[in-house]
C-alpha cells in the first residue's frame, strides 16, 4: 500500500525559507535543516575546498564542502520523495530495507553531514602510511565525523549529535556508521554506491565550477527511476534510468581524465605529499602539532603555517615554496596501462605495462593475480600502497641521475626534485556495487509483468562492468614527474630510470 504521506511531511517542509545555491537553484530549508548546517562545525565547511589543487588550473574551482553538501541533502530528499511517492517501491521492500520516516531522516542528516570530517587536502594525505611505525598521521575524515558530531563548539552550544537526537529523534551513532560507509549496514549503498547522491552533485558541481562541459547528466529522470531493491539491500533503476546512469558514468569517466587527474593537479598534489613525508620523516614538525594544524586550518591558511613553522634551512621547503607561488613539477616519463592485444602508439611504445585481459576485472576490483605477466603492474601498485618505498625510489631517480649526469655540489639533486605519481589502484566507479545494481524490466512475453535482470545483462547498455574496467586501465597513467630543468634528464635516461621504477 502507498506510506501515508503525513508521516513524511518532514520531506516537504519549507517553513525557514530557501537557501539559493549553485546548480540546484532554490533549496527548501526546515528549522531541523537551519540548525544544523548553521552549527559552527557544520559552518568551517565553508573554508575546506571542495577540489584542493584543481584551483591551481580551473581558477573557478574555490567551491566549498558547505556548498556540495547542502547539493547532497536537497538529492537525498529528492530520491526520497520520489521512492515515497511511488506505490510501486512496496512490492520491492522488505522488512529490513524500506522507506520509514525514521530510515529517511537517517538518511537525509547522514547526507547532510557525510563530509563533516574533512580538512584540508583530506583525500591527498588520509590515512597515508607516514610512520615507520606503520600508523598513518591523519585519520579518514570518515572517522574524524566522529570527532566533530560528538565535540562541543567553542561557543558552549549543543554539539550536533544533541541537535540529531533532539531534533531529528535519530542516535547519532547510527548517523556516524552511515556515513562511515560500512556496505554491510543497511541503507549504506543508498549514501555511498554506484547511485549515490554525494556522486550526482559533485560530478555536476565540479564541472559547473570549473566550467567545463562534462557534467550533463539527467539527474532528475535518473532519480525518478529509483526503485528499492530490498533482496539486494541497495537502488536498483527502471529501463528508463539507463540513459542517465550511462551519463552519470561518463562523467565521472571525463571529470577523472580531464580534471581530477589533470597532470599539473597530480604533480601539486605528489609534492604536498612529498613535503608532508620528509616533514615527519625528519620531524621539521611535531606530528601532533602536524595533525593540530590539518584540523583547525582553512586551506588558504594551512600552506603560509607550514611555511611560518618550519626551519629556514629545511631542504624540502623548496617544495612548499613552489606549491604557494604555483611551479609545479614536470611531465617527464609516463607508464600506461593497456589491454593485451590493444595497438600502441609508437611513442608510448617502451612505457606500456601490459594488463591480460582475462584478469582485468579482478585488477579493477584490486586483487592480486597469479600472473607473471602482470608483475610490473604490482611493482608500481607498491609505490602508492608504501610511501616510504615511493620515496625511497625517487631518492635513487636523483642519485642515478647525479651519476649519469656528472652532478656533484650545488648542481646535485638532493632527492625531491623527481617525483613518482602513483594513481590509486582500487576502483574509481564502486565496481563490485556496479556490478550488482539490478533492472526492473518487463518480461518480453507478458508485458504488464515486471523483474529484476542484472544491468550487465540488460542489452540496452554498453556500459557493462568490464567495460567499466577498461575506462579505469585506460585512465590510470604512472608519471615520473621533475622539476623543469630536470626533465630532459630522464628522457636521456629513460631505460634506466624505468627499471628502477619497477624493480
Amino acid at each position: 500500500m502507498p506510506k501515508d504521506l503525513a508521516d513524511f511531511r518532514f520531506l516537504f517542509a519549507n517553513d525557514e525559507g530557501f537557501i539559493r545555491l549553485p546548480v540546484w537553484g532554490h533549496i527548501a530549508l526546515s528549522k531541523e535543516l537551519r540548525r544544523l548546517i548553521n552549527h559552527p562545525h557544520f559552518l568551517r565547511l565553508r573554508q575546506i575546498r571542495q577540489l584542493s589543487f584543481v584551483e591551481s588550473v580551473f581558477p573557478g574551482a574555490t567551491h566549498a564542502r558547505f556548498e556540495h553538501s547542502i547539493g547532497v541533502f536537497h538529492l537525498m530528499k529528492l530520491i526520497l520523495q520520489s521512492l515515497v511517492l511511488n506505490p510501486q517501491n512496496t512490492s520491492y521492500e522488505t522488512d529490513r530495507f524500506c522507506i520509514t520516516p525514521e530510515t529517511a531522516k537517517l538518511l537525509l542528516t547522514s547526507a547532510v553531514l557525510h563530509d563533516i570530517g574533512h580538512y584540508p587536502h583530506a583525500h591527498i594525505v588520509e590515512q597515508l602510511w607516514l610512520t615507520e611505525a606503520g600508523e598513518p598521521v591523519f585519520e579518514h575524515h570518515q572517522e574524524m565525523a566522529v570527532h566533530y558530531i560528538h565535540q562541543p563548539p567553542d561557543d558552549g552550544g549543543p554539539t550536533l549529535a544533541d541537535l540529531l537526537r533532539d531534533d531529528w529523534g535519530l542516535d547519532p551513532d547510527r548517523v556516524v556508521e552511515l556515513i562511515r560507509g560500512d556496505k554491510r549496514t543497511p541503507y549504506a549503498k543508498i549514501l555511498s554506491g554506484t547511485l549515490d547522491p554525494d556522486k550526482m552533485d559533485y560530478l555536476i558541481r565540479d564541472a559547473h565550477h570549473c566550467t567545463v562541459p562534462y557534467g550533463s547528466v539527467d539527474i532528475h529522470r535518473l532519480i525518478e527511476s529509483f526503485v528499492l531493491d530490498g533482496e539486494r539491500e541497495r537502488l536498483g533503476i527502471t529501463e528508463k534510468g539507463i540513459a542517465p546512469l550511462e551519463s552519470l558514468l561518463f562523467a565521472k569517466y571525463m571529470m577523472m581524465r580531464h580534471i581530477y587527474w589533470h597532470h599539473t593537479v597530480r604533480a601539486m598534489g605528489s609534492m604536498f605529499k612529498r613535503l608532508l613525508q620528509d616533514i615527519i620523516d625528519s620531524r621539521a614538525i611535531d606530528v601532533e602539532r602536524l595533525r593540530t594544524m590539518f584540523y583547525t586550518l582553512t586551506d588558504d591558511r594551512l600552506p603560509h603555517a607550514l611555511a611560518e613553522a618550519l626551519p629556514s634551512d629545511f631542504s624540502s621547503r623548496l617544495l612548499l615554496e613552489n606549491l604557494i607561488n604555483r611551479r609545479p613539477h614536470k611531465r617527464g616519463l609516463t607508464l600506461y596501462f593497456r589491454p593485451e592485444g590493444e595497438p600502441v602508439a609508437r611513442d608510448e611504445e617502451r612505457f606500456v605495462v601490459r594488463i591480460p585481459r582475462a584478469v582485468s576485472e579482478r585488477l579493477a576490483l584490486g586483487e592480486q593475480v597469479a600472473d607473471g605477466s602482470v608483475g610490473r603492474y604490482f611493482a608500481l601498485k607498491r609505490l602508492n600502497d608504501e610511501p616510504m618505498l615511493r620515496k625511497a625510489r625517487e631518492i635513487a631517480i636523483c642519485n642515478l641521475l647525479n651519476e649519469l649526469e656528472g652532478l656533484t655540489g650545488d648542481r646535485a639533486l638532493r632527492g625531491f626534485e623527481v617525483l613518482i605519481d602513483v594513481p590509486p589502484f582500487g576502483t574509481i566507479f564502486e565496481y563490485r556495487d556496479f556490478r550488482e545494481l539490478r533492472v526492473l524490466v518487463e518480461a518480453p512475453t507478458d508485458p504488464g509483468m515486471l523483474g529484476w535482470q542484472p544491468f550487465q545483462e540488460v542489452g540496452d547498455s554498453q556500459f557493462k562492468p568490464d567495460f567499466v574496467a577498461e575506462f579505469e586501465a585506460y585512465t590510470k597513467k604512472v608519471r615520473v614527474l621533475a622539476v623543469p630543468e630536470v626533465v630532459p634528464m630522464l628522457h636521456r635516461h629513460a631505460d634506466r630510470v624505468l627499471e628502477l621504477l619497477t624493480a
